[in-house]
């Protein structure tokens, strides 16, 4: 053979072999490929590529490997070679010529064997054909080794004879555990019987056999594996079988990815409501759904396979095909990435409005388009509507009256829609009944009879057209007026050739204002869209009218309100104010417009109206805010203001009242309340001091009794006592003058006796001298002893010790209460038994004094009377008071009456 095609392919495979260490890309791998079906085309065997890769190998990586380094470019080597010899198996798997030469090589051999007995001479060269064989098979079983695929050789009844590293690896065993060993062992009985048994079989029966399966290996887990039987022939007899197993999971996940891939393509694509269409460089449609072929009505054969130009009105062809053009020269597409209007052709030959959004790409085999197609002849309708309803929107509003309204209505209506005949109606302000408008339009000719017949007809409520909308309130449609019973003008519309008509009521807030009235040339069924694009005229003109009426409204009231009203924009200017500012502040409304309303604010409340006015600016509503504004004669006026902002027009809404005048009257009301709380307070401290004056009358009422009484019991009864002394004596000594004066005496020494009886009564009722020397329960004790023998009124009388416990003047209060109790008992209840209970409890001590007389209505009583002995109820409450005690009456005509106070324990301030 010759060196030279070796020498060259080493020196290549040397080159790519470098190269595709460094970067490993697919490229790159490939080369490695051709080199393999290179040397098979020179005539190379696998042990000649083994020598060039051997050499590449040593050349490149033998230093580091030496050196314990770079584990990943060995294995990217072997990745390298492994696909070098892919040609090899391709020829045969890459063991036939081996197959061929060891079969040679056997041949040889029993050649040599005959001729070794006839000669010796050739022994010495045998033996080095034998070490060279020898050599040759170490390099191949290294080359094998180093592969990364399973290669295994396996003889007939399923042994395993030969295998390479990686299989070893793979089962995670030594290769003498393997060799000598049952394929059933090694794999398990299940999957040499299900799987690899019966490809064995095969394989032994002279057929190479290529499958792919999954199977579980100890290192590797479960893995997809792609297997190849190559038969191994000695003697025209298939002794083992080669072979060779490469791990393709990663390759068959891949094609499952790519797989459920183009089905979740071809599913949307299908499912898709947009038409989808799939071209190639040359234009011609390679797919397409459901909704493209419905859209443009044809059926699959009849746009697959066909140029995109069959799909294109013909004034669209020509820039189409000028585009395929310079995409075929290699000029990016226009359309690209953008989304555009054009018009598509149905296979019936109608145009219609689409919408195309284009994408491309590129790949091995040319670039290809997709076109998402939406048919957009809805959407352009309603944008017509849309701008129909708009200009008769503007054209209603610039009317000066609604017969000029109507007039633009029926214009554009027909000139949009084909009705050739409008007119209008309208109810009769002083009947019930409609009658025609001057407004009509007409876009043919003989129609002028029929005009004039209109105007001179009147329809009463369900009769004619008009009558018939005007009633119902919704449209009325009939296909062929001259053919209808209930169309009064049918005859002049047959003259004038109107066939189809259409009334259609137009109504704000709830109410006929007119009814515009239709007619084409030829017998229509109801077209439902027609009728909703009308209808939807009619409530627009409907909706313009109500608010040119509630604009009117809202003018009148603008101009008749007495309070001031105002539109200011977000600058704080006014831009429209009603008369009452003239009339309230003096201001003519030109004098009011761009300007500030600031301006018109007394300075020391300008800060608040400004913070005012910005909350306004923000969307919050002022119910109520109060400043003073600036008339123009310079005075000021107060005025409360509720505003509400109006943020899509940037202006603000705004009422004001005049308030001046109810401010000076609540300042006129607070000055009397001023002075009426200062007669109150004099009144009060007055009382005050009046209570004060009774507290030291009553003290010193006390305390004057304490002396008469004092007085009373020692000076007047000590000089009584010697009068009667005297009286005594004089008495003995007229017994011896004469009998009448001895009777006198004694007279007089019984007065006087009287006398001081009566004294000693009097002190004590002014103040009883027990009452401080025994104390409070004894002192009343004795005086309701006293009372109870002088007045013949049975009393109960219970008090608790603790009584004493008090200082002297509550001790004087409670004896004054139940002495002026007992007193108004005596002259007023006329009862019978009287009950004078004194407890203490938690609150004090309570006095009750409780009678079974006549009663009387508490709040029928004048508290300020007194009798003539005391101060009476009131001056109970009186003393009371002054120990900061609590006084209850309780009475009720023939249920008696009860007394009730409470002294504190302790003493309050008062």
């Amino acid at each position: 053979m010759n060196d030279h095609p070796l020498r060259d392919l080493s020196e290549q495979y040397t080159c790519a072999l470098q190269n595709y260490l460094k970067t490993e890309g697919e490229q790159a791998l490939h080369q490695a490929y051709e080199l393999g079906r290179r040397a098979i085309t020179d005539g190379l065997g696998v042990l000649d590529i083994a020598k060039i890769h051997q050499q590449a190998f040593i050349a490149l990586l033998l230093p580091t490997i030496a050196l314990g380094k770079n584990q990943r470019q060995v294995q990217a080597v072997e990745d390298f070679f492994m696909e070098a010899l892919s040609p090899f198996e391709a020829h045969h798997r890459g063991f036939l010529e081996a197959n061929i030469r060891l079969r040679e090589l056997n041949e040889t051999l029993e050649h040599r064997a005959a001729e070794l007995a006839a000669t010796n001479r050739e022994l010495s060269h045998e033996i080095t054909r034998r070490k060279a064989s020898e050599e040759m098979w170490k390099r191949y079983e290294s080359i094998v080794n180093t592969s990364r695929e399973f290669l295994t050789l396996i003889t007939s009844n399923y042994r395993y004879e030969a295998v390479n590293d990686a299989y070893c690896e793979g089962h995670v065993k030594r290769r003498e555990e393997i060799l000598g060993s049952t394929v059933k062992e090694i794999w398990g009985e299940a999957t040499f019987a299900r799987i690899i048994k019966g490809h064995l079989d095969h394989c032994f029966k002279g057929e190479e056999v290529h499958y792919q399966a999954w199977f579980e290996m100890p290192r590797l887990g479960r893995r997809y594996f792609d297997v190849s039987y190559y038969p191994y022939h000695q003697k025209s007899a298939v002794t083992h079988a080669i072979v060779v197993t490469r791990d393709v999971t990663e390759r068959w996940l891949a094609e499952r990815a790519l797989r459920q891939s183009e089905e979740q393509f071809r599913t949307l694509m299908q499912s898709a409501i947009d038409a989808i269409i799939l071209s190639d460089s040359d234009g011609h449609v390679i797919a397409c759904n459901q909704a493209a072929r419905t859209m443009f009505g044809r059926a699959m054969e009849e746009v697959v396979g066909h140029p995109v130009s069959l799909l294109v009105p013909e004034h669209y062809r020509r820039a189409h095909d000028a585009g395929m053009k310079r995409v075929g020269r290699g000029e990016p597409p226009h359309l690209v990435g953008k989304t555009v209007e054009m018009h598509g052709l149905r296979r019936d030959g109608s145009e219609f409005p689409l919408e195309l959004s284009l994408a491309s790409w590129q790949t091995e085999k040319g670039r290809f388009f997709c076109g998402i197609i939406r048919d957009i002849t809805e959407r352009k309708r309603a944008e017509e509507e849309i701008r129909l309803l708009q200009t008769i929107a503007l054209s209603v509003s610039s009317a000066e009256d609604l017969h000029a309204a109507l007039r633009a209505v029926l214009t554009k209506v027909c000139e949009s829609t084909g009705w050739v005949v409008g007119q209008a109606w309208i109810p009769r302000p002083d009947g019930p009944c409609m009658e025609c408008s001057p407004a009509w339009h007409s876009s043919i000719s003989g129609v002028k009879e029929f005009r004039k017949a209109s105007q001179g007809f009147t329809f009463l409520p369900n009769i004619g057209l008009p009558g018939r909308a005007w009633t119902a309130k919704r449209p009325v449609w009939i296909p062929d007026v001259t053919q209808d019973d209930n169309f009064t003008r049918a005859r002049f519309a047959q003259k004038a050739g109107l066939k189809a008509g259409l009334a259609m009521p137009i109504l704000a807030a709830d109410e006929v204002v007119a009814v515009i009235e239709f007619f084409g040339r030829e017998p229509q069924p109801e077209d439902e869209r027609l009728v909703r694009l009308v209808s939807a005229v009619a409530d627009q003109v409907g909706i313009v009218i109500q608010r040119r009426r509630i604009q009117a409204q809202f003018d009148r009231f603008f101009a008749l309100s007495g309070d001031l009203l105002c539109v200011a924009g977000f600058d704080g200017r006014l831009q429209r104010a009603n008369p009452a500012w003239k009339k309230i502040l003096g201001y003519a409304a030109e004098q009011l417009l761009a300007r500030s309303y600031l301006d018109l604010v007394h300075p020391d409340d300008r800060e608040g109206a400004a913070a005012e006015f910005e909350r306004l600016k923000t969307g919050s509503t002022i119910v109520s805010y109060e400043f003073r504004a600036r008339a123009k004669d310079g005075s000021y006026r107060w005025i409360q203001w509720t505003a509400t902002p109006a943020p899509n027009e940037l202006v603000i809404y705004a009422i004001g009242r005049d308030t001046t005048e109810r401010k000076r009257a609540e300042q006129a009301l607070r000055s009397s309340e001023e002075h009426y709380r200062e007669l109150f307070n004099e009144a009060k401290a007055m009382q005050e001091r009046l209570r004060e004056l009774s507290s030291r009358i009553l003290h010193a009422h006390e305390e004057e009794r304490k002396r008469i009484s004092r007085e009373l019991h020692d000076e007047v009864g000590q000089a009584l006592t010697a009068i009667s002394v005297s009286l005594q004596v004089l008495r003995q000594k007229a017994a011896k003058v004469g009998k009448g004066l001895d009777a006198t005496v004694s007279e007089t020494q019984r007065l006087l006796e009287q006398t001081m009886y009566n004294v000693h009564r009097f002190s004590y009722e002014l103040r009883p001298a027990m009452l401080d020397d025994l104390g409070l329960v004894i002192a009343l004790r004795w005086y309701i002893r006293a009372f109870a023998k002088r007045t013949g009124i049975k009393l109960n009388f219970r008090a608790d010790s603790a009584v004493e416990q008090l200082a002297s003047e509550p001790k004087t209060v409670i004896y004054r209460i139940v002495q002026e109790s007992l007193t108004n008992v005596y002259k007023y209840a006329a009862a019978c038994r009287v009950e004078v209970i004194i407890r203490q409890t938690n609150d004090g001590i309570r006095v009750t004094v409780k009678d079974d007389g006549k009663g009387f209505q508490p709040d029928q009583l004048e508290m300020s009377l007194k009798d003539k002995s005391g101060l009476g109820l009131m001056g109970m409450q009186e003393r009371l008071r002054l120990v900061n005690g609590q006084f209850a009456v309780k009475s009720a005509p023939g249920k008696g009456t009860t007394i009730q106070a409470l002294i504190p324990s302790r003493p309050q301030k008062r």
